[in-house]
């Protein structure tokens, strides 16, 4: 079986990563005086409704292939004017401009595994952002024990145990073809390590194999907390689901609303 990188994976993303309960809240986020927006990492361009809005938009992702599929969907739009994909680096970013809405969605920010590199997200990220903008980390906590699977990443199951298989998607990719992945994770430390499984398929025909790897960071809230404030940025609002449900800190999820201290 061969080993593909990331990248490669991009070919598959949109149906990998079908999430859309964010897309409401994110939605609420773009208020008038929302002029400017940075989504960011942007995969292949599972927000790219936001292009759709009217305002001046940047999507980035660190892979190529993600940003060159997001650029061939922006084309096909007849590239919708103020809006442009860009490679880049969440942990050393320099656009050159600033932004009213910042967004990592679901999840992404635990894939910095280091406080150094949290830290350089954060500074980057206080630096583009407007002098009144907001920027949005949803995050879950990865626990094994208290998380419902509702709230919990896609590629995380608090109840498999380590070392365990388990099949976590079969989707259709066109009218003949299936996209099986297989999922086990491990617990380090801190750390999520998770291995990925890929097979496509044509009826009971293999076409291609094919694996990868993800490490993602547990947290406390308490953690969190000081890591976002130690960079001068201050938590202005938090909730514990896309229904802006009142947060606790034993909510399994938290999406903050971050900007500048006052």
């Amino acid at each position: 079986m061969d080993m593909i990188d990331y990248g490669m994976r991009a070919r598959h993303y949109d149906i990998e990563y079908s999430f859309n309960k964010d897309k409401d809240f994110i939605a609420s986020l773009v208020t008038p005086n929302v002029r400017t927006i940075l989504d960011i990492p942007s995969g292949t361009g599972r927000n790219l409704w936001l292009a759709e809005t009217g305002r001046e938009i940047v999507f980035a992702d660190l892979e190529p292939a993600m940003i060159e599929i997001l650029s061939k969907k922006l084309i096909q739009r007849k590239k919708i004017p103020r809006v442009r994909a860009v490679v880049a680096d969440m942990r050393d970013l320099d656009l050159g401009m600033k932004f009213d809405l910042i967004i990592i969605s679901h999840d992404a920010f635990l894939m910095f595994s280091k406080d150094d590199e949290v830290k350089a997200v954060l500074d980057c990220m206080q630096q583009h952002l407007s002098s009144s903008g907001r920027l949005m980390i949803d995050v879950s906590l990865l626990e094994s024990t208290s998380l419902s699977l509702q709230n919990t990443p896609m590629c995380y199951d608090p109840e498999l145990p380590d070392g365990k298989w388990k099949t976590d998607i079969v989707r259709a990719l066109d009218h003949e073809s299936f996209l099986f992945r297989r999922t086990r994770q491990k617990h380090i430390a801190d750390l999520v390590h998770f291995d990925f499984s890929y097979q496509v398929k044509t009826n009971e025909t293999d076409l291609q194999e094919y694996k990868s790897k993800l490490v993602l960071r547990r947290y406390t809230y308490s953690a969190l907390d000081i890591l976002i404030t130690s960079t001068g940025l201050e938590i202005k609002e938090r909730f514990c689901d896309y229904d802006r449900g009142s947060f606790r800190h034993d909510s399994t999820r938290c999406i903050y609303l971050v900007g500048h201290e006052k």
